[in-house]
């Protein structure tokens, strides 16, 4: 299982997910501007930003991930907000 950040964005996303497609480029601005991990259920070349293969959902389960896209915001370790809409990095960032 990969670390999650103690501080910082988790967001799990998969190829099959219009809207994650649609958001690639806002993902590769917070991987830009926060410690982000990206996890991809799917397709291991999807985002291309470095996503971390989560085909076995190991991750998935572990973080309780119902939809796609999910992203995460953990601050000392525990995972403070939760959202299935990615409207910006500077909203996830406040």
């Amino acid at each position: 299982m990969s670390a999650i950040p103690r501080d910082g964005i988790v967001i799990f996303a998969k190829r099959e997910c219009e809207t994650c497609q649609m958001v690639e480029p806002v993902l590769a601005q917070l991987v830009r501007s926060l410690p982000t991990l990206v996890f991809t259920q799917d397709d291991p070349s999807f985002p291309t930003i470095g996503a971390i293969d989560d085909t076995s959902l190991e991750q998935s389960f572990a973080l309780d991930i119902e939809a796609v896209p999910t992203v995460l915001r953990f601050e000392d370790g525990k995972e403070v907000a939760r959202t299935h809409t990615i409207v910006s990095g500077n909203e996830l960032a406040k």
